[in-house]
């Protein structure tokens, strides 16, 4: 996502410097959240979603950011007044459910009786690499919402340093940067490359989508995005932001 804004134009930050204009928030749970919000007035800061960006980024121009805004998203809501804009980008969806699922997943707020879609995953077998950091609490849940929809999880031995068996033995690799061994590897022998939000949307919509058809299901680099065309650069002209 850095490197999106960065090549349409925008300015990523990593601390929250005095000149951000937007922050991206999954959740209010964080201080900067906090932060943010307590002097928002004095700043002019702006908290979003981070789908406002994914989004523009499908558009391919600026939307208005009134539905994505904290500290209540309206996207959130069952009768949120969509514009055509917005319906038109998630008509594909089942709802805006979804998206509040599987950020509750994420956060590890998720309620485990929430009920989700039966096979989507066909018995694929599905490894979480070691990149996504999910404590003990969070990757159980992770795991058991994967096994519900039919997914087989493919596990990794602690000899194993760059998870190459594991990919071998799997048919997706569920990672969070665009780099590495293991993210070589399984580029190279053809498997399914995602982000955990693209698992956990898959999971959730009951519909099983490419991980390339949308920005944040696709693993991120961490690297400039090389010789990348001034023009394209233009075409979307975003802001100053920055990530909890």
């Amino acid at each position: 996502m850095r490197q999106a804004i960065v090549a349409f134009g925008g300015q990523w930050r990593e601390a929250m410097t005095r000149d951000v204009t937007h922050l991206f928030c999954l959740t209010a749970k964080s201080e900067r959240y906090e932060k943010a919000l307590a002097h928002r007035n004095q700043t002019g800061i702006i908290i979003v979603l981070p789908h406002w960006f994914d989004d523009m980024y499908n558009a391919r121009r600026r939307i208005p950011t009134e539905l994505y805004e904290w500290p209540n998203p309206k996207l959130f809501e069952r009768d949120a007044g969509l514009s055509s804009l917005a319906i038109q980008l998630r008509q594909s969806e089942t709802g805006n459910n979804i998206m509040f699922k599987t950020i509750a997943a994420i956060d590890g707020t998720l309620d485990e009786k929430v009920e989700a879609p039966v096979n989507v995953w066909d018995r694929r077998r599905v490894y979480l690499s070691r990149s996504l950091d999910l404590h003990d609490g969070r990757r159980a849940t992770v795991e058991s919402l994967l096994v519900k929809c039919g997914a087989q999880l493919a596990s990794c031995s602690e000899d194993d340093e760059y998870e190459l068996n594991a990919i071998r033995r799997s048919d997706v690799l569920i990672t969070r940067y665009r780099e590495g061994p293991a993210f070589g590897y399984a580029l190279k022998t053809n498997k399914v490359i995602g982000t955990l939000g693209w698992a956990l949307h898959v999971s959730y919509s009951g519909k099983y989508s490419s991980p390339l058809d949308r920005l944040l299901h696709f693993p991120s680099p961490t690297w400039p995005v090389k010789d990348f065309p001034k023009k394209v650069r233009k075409v979307l002209p975003v802001c100053k932001a920055t990530m909890v």
